[in-house]
């Protein structure tokens, strides 16, 4: 049984279809965010890169 506070949902096997559509929708939009979070994240790090931004600092010699 799984209980989501924020969207007042009570989810478990024998939930209703409405219920499991619901939580459904929330799965999706967090899919969305952190797939978008990642894109543009990997856009920063190209902008870096292309600015000349070593992506860690340099090794010394020893």
């Amino acid at each position: 049984m799984l209980h989501a506070v924020k969207e007042g949902l009570l989810l478990h096997k024998n939930s209703k279809s409405d219920v499991k559509f619901m939580w459904n929708i929330h799965l999706a939009v967090a899919k969305k965010y952190t797939d978008n979070l990642r894109e543009e994240a990997m856009k920063g790090w190209a902008e870096k890169l292309a600015q000349g931004w070593l992506p860690a600092p340099p090794r010394r010699a020893i």
